[in-house]
């Protein structure tokens, strides 16, 4: 993603460069025979040897940004960087390519042919969205060894918060970085604040000899690959990152965004229409509030398309109506219109879904952002509204925006809110199994499964969308898992379309051989398997990073399985009784004649485990699956 300003997309990059200081160097043998050996990073897929951005403010108001990329293949795994895509907005910004070429390992140098750079536009199916566009570049002749090296510029004139400039950029990544670096030009006149987060990043400042600009200059070097691991913060709480913004207060934002969004919430007659038709009846605001909520969530095709990629400024209210698609900044300013022609207060409110600590303290920009939402006020209460995720209940938030320091705007005033985070009862998973085991240890078994929170949303996205035939596929797979002889007796789901009931799946099946015969005994663990403690995501012996779980859940089961007649009971596991402060889990054993009742339980908090307690956490794992594989044993009754 490239640092834009003012107009531009959301100012975020990751900018990762070169192996020497001297990484403007033109003569390719050069910069191939500095590039580092495989042997000095077995782990990499490739290395970036040069990733430099320059942007340049000019006093009326035009910018350049000038980023320079050049990375060292090590091998198969490295060469998707091969493949090149600068997102930009042909409205109001200018696509130049300076250089593109793939360096051999012998040093001979393939350019890129016209044929291979191309302007694409992902969204060719809205005509909204037509200037968003995206230079894709095929890299030539890559191989292992071979450095790809390509430079470009972008240009515009700021337009949306006319003389200001914002960004955010990142100094690690995935792959190694030897030096980061990014330029800044401004006049001297021009005013703005910095911070760097996670490391001590400072810029050199130069004034120039008329002392009508100022340069900085930020670099960082030497950054490791950030290895991915389970439950890892986000890069945002462990990578050295720095941002900057010429806007002075957060009461700029709002005024700003309420004079772009404002006008667009105009009505027209087919609206008010289509309002007066779904609120027919209707005498309660939040059941008119929901009437309106779901004809958007279901009749408006979500486009997504970045925060700020098709510029700032929704379009109008009767374009969406109208056009039926938007992106999230257009479905909520339809969404806040129609609610407004039902009286009903709503307002825009602007959401980092990628950033979950407190919003405020960051330095003020409208880049910061990257969706929009709705809130509106019904009864003495804020109601949160989220159309895009075109199966969420009404009330409800996704988990991308629970637990957000939001910032609402009302009439040009902004205030910052924290959304509700999930508790464990709004955020959990059901499933009850009933088992009948026969004499041979085979079982005919009945599920019920239901859930609520994250886990319902992706359960209803995904009965959305698929097949019949992949739903039964699916269900097959679930029951083969369970014993590679199962066969799939009946299994049903619900609508996932009504949003204000619970999703039920329901399945039967038969399998053979689920528990050990012998001669005198029947050996089984008293679980289908399905439980959120299957497998353990941690099993490495040490981390490099704290274990992070976002979000309250509970994961609940209740297994009852009977047993055939003419058997005793042998062996029962213990309880087992597990608690922490960052989770609990807890199954227990209910033995009433031949019917034995396990439940089963876990409770996750939203915490962050220091790496130091990672011991603690892989044992709470550990100990959790051992319980699951505990056996019952049943003797053939004397």
């Amino acid at each position: 993603m490239n640092a834009r300003f003012g107009a531009s997309l959301l100012l975020i990059c990751v900018l990762l460069i070169c192996a020497n200081p001297c990484a403007r160097c033109e003569d390719a043998r050069a910069l191939l025979d500095s590039a580092p050996q495989q042997s000095a990073y077995p782990n990499a897929g490739y290395v970036n040897l040069v990733d430099e951005a320059v942007q340049i403010i000019k006093p009326d108001g035009h910018w350049t940004l000038t980023t320079r990329f050049a990375a060292k293949i090590m091998n198969e795994r490295g060469r998707r960087v091969a493949n090149v895509h600068i997102p930009y907005n042909s409205a109001f910004e200018t696509l130049k390519i300076i250089r593109a070429r793939t360096i051999r390992p012998d040093g001979g140098v393939v350019n890129v042919p016209g044929e291979d750079m191309r302007d694409v536009s992902p969204f060719v199916s809205y005509s909204m969205y037509s200037s968003a566009k995206t230079k894709v570049i095929i890299m030539p002749a890559v191989e292992d060894g071979c450095v790809i090296d390509y430079e470009y510029e972008i240009s515009g004139r700021f337009g949306v918060m006319p003389g200001e400039f914002w960004t955010i950029r990142y100094f690690q990544s995935q792959e190694p970085t030897l030096i980061s670096r990014y330029t800044l030009e401004v006049p001297t006149a021009n005013e703005f604040k910095f911070v760097t987060v996670n490391g001590d990043v400072v810029p050199t400042k130069t004034i120039s000899k008329d002392s009508k600009t100022i340069t900085y200059v930020w670099e960082g070097r030497d950054y490791p690959a950030v290895e991915p691991e389970p439950y890892m913060p986000s890069l945002v709480d462990i990578c050295p990152w720095m941002e900057l913004s010429s806007v002075a207060s957060w009461d700029d934002v709002a005024q700003w965004y309420w004079q772009l969004v404002e006008p667009q919430m105009k009505s027209s007659p087919e609206i008010n229409q289509a309002v007066s038709d779904l609120t027919k009846g209707k005498k309660n605001p939040a059941d008119k509030a929901k009437a309106i909520f779901y004809w958007v969530e279901d009749r408006i095709r979500y486009v997504a398309l970045e925060f700020g990629a098709g510029a700032y400024e929704p379009h109008s209210a009767k374009a969406v109506f109208n056009n039926r698609y938007g992106d999230c900044k257009d479905q909520a300013t339809l969404l806040i219109t129609m609610l407004r022609a039902a009286d009903v207060k709503a307002y825009p409110v602007l959401v980092s879904a990628k950033l979950k600590g407190a919003t405020s303290k960051r330095l003020p920009s409208p880049g910061i952002f990257d969706h929009a939402i709705v809130v509106a006020e019904i009864d003495g209460k804020k109601v949160w509204m989220d159309s895009t995720v075109e199966v969420c209940p009404f009330g409800q938030l996704p988990e991308s925006d629970k637990g957000r320091e939001v910032f609402i705007i009302r009439d040009g005033k902004g205030e910052f809110v924290r959304t509700p985070d999930y508790t464990v009862d709004d955020n959990n998973t059901y499933q009850s199994a009933d088992i009948k085991l026969g004499t041979d240890g085979g079982i005919s078994a009945s599920v019920v499964w239901t859930s609520a929170g994250a886990s319902d949303l992706t359960a209803r996205s995904s009965y959305k969308y698929a097949k019949p035939s992949q739903i039964k596929e699916g269900f097959e797979g679930t029951i083969a898992a369970i014993s590679p002889d199962a066969r799939l007796v009946n299994y049903s789901i619900g609508d996932p379309s009504r949003r204000d009931e619970p999703l039920k799946l329901s399945y039967e099946f038969q399998a053979g051989g689920w528990a050990d015969r012998t001669r005198k005994f029947l050996i089984f663990r008293p679980s289908l398997y399905q439980s959120a403690l299957s497998e353990t995501p941690f099993s490495k012996s040490q981390r490099k990073h704290d274990v992070v779980f976002n979000a309250k859940s509970s994961d609940i089961s209740e297994t009852q399985i009977t047993f055939p007649q003419g058997f005793t009971v042998e062996e029962v596991p213990e309880n087992v009784s597990l608690k922490t402060d960052f989770a609990t889990f807890d199954r227990t054993y209910a033995l009433t004649g031949g019917v034995l009742k396990i439940t089963e339980k876990l409770i996750r908090q939203d915490a962050r485990i220091p790496v130091a307690r990672y011991a603690e956490v892989k044992k709470f794992y550990e100990d959790a699956i051992r319980a699951q594989k505990s056996q019952v044993v049943l003797r053939v009754a004397e």
